[in-house]
Order: structure tokens, then sequence, then C-alpha cells
């Protein structure tokens, strides 16, 4: 009887496990269907009537402003999303390699900046950026600070607020991976001539980009479907593609049309993300080299040591 409750177990838990995720398949799965459900529908006035009318694609496809606004969204998302990686990455590789028992303290802090509200922080970026705002009165007569003064209203400023909130959720999958980072093999590198340039192609970066491609993945998404900020920094230059798809669902009331350029928005970014991930770790495999990747040979070196 024991013998069987132990075999039982494993079975009721895994039975019990497989509730969880087939209601988050559920939940994350239902928007993406309701949506592509509207984009085929058929508009009359302000009622939608179910049909395969695929005239939506049709004008969301070849609305030349549309896929303009599209590309500038992508280029600033773009931007974003990779000077907040490469904060993070810098970030958290400086404290990994000279004070790493402050590794997990450094992932609280990450928490704790998270904390601060989402829009407590644009519209703090909206105080110091604007016309009347910290930046604009401490510029005086001094060129520089007057250029960096008139950001407001502008896509640098909406990239400034993105890039502000995306560190701290870059932080926490790049600082995870370097937390499983086998120390061991950094010092075996170095017992082998290698230089800091070197440890970090060879060992360092090859065992960590999956957390760098995951964190870009994380703020490429959000900043892409974010449409509060560029409202509010923006302006007329700052305007986003999200806030041309909240605009179909809440001014114009073209929800079909709106999932149509909604399923653009989310195509686009599974492409570009995707991408990314294979160029990132296509570099990390020559980096490490093809034929002895520097974790094997530093891992064997451990290993006789």
């Amino acid at each position: 009887m024991p013998n069987g409750r132990l075999g039982r177990s494993p079975n009721i838990v895994r039975s019990i496990g497989l509730v969880p995720a087939i209601c988050y398949v559920v939940f994350a799965l239902t928007p993406i269907a309701l949506l592509t459900a509207y984009s085929v529908y058929a508009q009359s006035g302000y009622t939608f009537k179910p049909a395969l009318d695929f005239g939506n694609y049709a004008s969301g496809i070849t609305g030349a402003g549309d896929m303009s606004l599209l590309g500038k969204t992508v280029v600033v998302m773009f931007a974003a999303a990779a000077v907040s990686t490469f904060i993070a990455y810098a970030v958290v590789y400086c404290v990994a390699i000279v004070v790493p028992r402050f590794l997990r303290g450094m992932m609280m802090i990450a928490l704790f900046a998270l904390f601060a509200g989402y829009l407590v922080r644009v519209f703090a970026w909206r105080i110091l950026l604007g016309d009347e705002g910290i930046i604009a009165t401490l510029a005086g007569h001094s060129h520089l600070l007057t250029a960096i003064g008139n950001l407001a209203n502008t896509r640098w400023a909406v990239l400034l607020a993105l890039v502000n909130f995306s560190v701290p959720l870059c932080i926490l999958p790049i600082a995870s991976t370097f937390s499983g980072l086998d120390r061991q093999l950094l010092g075996a590198s170095r017992d082998l001539g290698a230089g800091p340039w070197v440890t970090f192609r060879g060992v360092v970066f090859p065992l960590t980009f999956r957390g760098a491609a995951f964190a870009f993945a994380i703020a490429f998404i959000l900043c892409a479907g974010d449409y509060v900020t560029p409202a509010l920094l923006g302006g007329m230059d700052g305007f986003m593609f999200a806030s041309l798809i909240a605009q179909q669902f809440t001014l114009t009331f073209d929800w079909p049309l709106g999932a149509v350029l909604a399923i653009i928005l989310m195509t686009t970014v599974v492409i570009v993300v995707s991408t990314v991930y294979l160029i990132i770790g296509t570099v990390a495999r020559r980096m490490s080299g093809a034929s002895a990747t520097g974790a094997e040979v530093a891992r064997r070196s451990a290993i006789m040591t």
C-alpha cells in the first residue's frame, strides 16, 4: 500500500498541475481569439456583425500611413529595448564580477523600483521634460541644456521614459542567469591565461545570452504595446502604433480595423523578437567557438583542478 500511494502521488500532482496550466492557456488565447474574430467582422454604424470580411486586412496592410507609423514604432521600441537590455546587462555583469554577493540585493532593488506606479513615473518624466519643468528651468542660457529641455512632446521623451521603466524589468532575468553562473569557470578561464575579454567572449556571454535575449523580449513586448507613455509624453511626434490601435477602439469605434492593427502589431513583435533571439544565439555560439566552447574548456579545467 505505501508503494502504491507513492506511485500515485506524482500522477496526482501532475493532474493538479494541469488545471492552472490549462487555465493559463485559455486566458492567454482567449483575447487573441476574440481579436481574430473581430478582425473579420463587418461594421454597420456602431454595430458589428459576424462575417468573413477580409477587407479590414486590406485596409490595415495597404494603409501607407499605418505602415509608416508601424515602422517608426518598431524603430523607437527596438531602440528602447536594446538600450535597456544593454544597460541592464552591463550593470549586472559589473556587479556579478566585482561584488557577486550583492547580486541578489540588486535583484531586490530592481523589484522595489517596479513598486513605483507606472503613471507616477510617466508624470514625473512629464514634469522633468516639460517646457516649464525642472530641466528647462535649470537650462538657463546654456545651449546644450536648452536642447535637452526641448525634449518634451517628442519621441525622445518617449524613449527615455520607456528605458527608465524597462531597465529594472531587464535586470531580473539577466541577474537570474548570472546567479546560476559557476564562478569556478571564470577562475579556470583565468588559470588558462585568458584575459577579461576572452573570458567574457568564451565563457560568460555564451552562458548568459539567453537571459539577455529574454530581457530584450520582455522590454520590446511591453514597449510595443504601450500607448499611455506616447500619449502623455510624445505629443504628435511621439504618436505610436499602439496609440493608433487604442484610437480605433475608443474614438472611431472601428473595432474590426483595430483588431487587424493589433494582429499586425503582434505579428511584427513575434518576428522581431524571434529574429533578435536567433541573432543573439548565433553570435553567442560563434563567440564561444564552433569546436570547443570556452565554457567547455573552462569546465574541463575546473574538473581537473
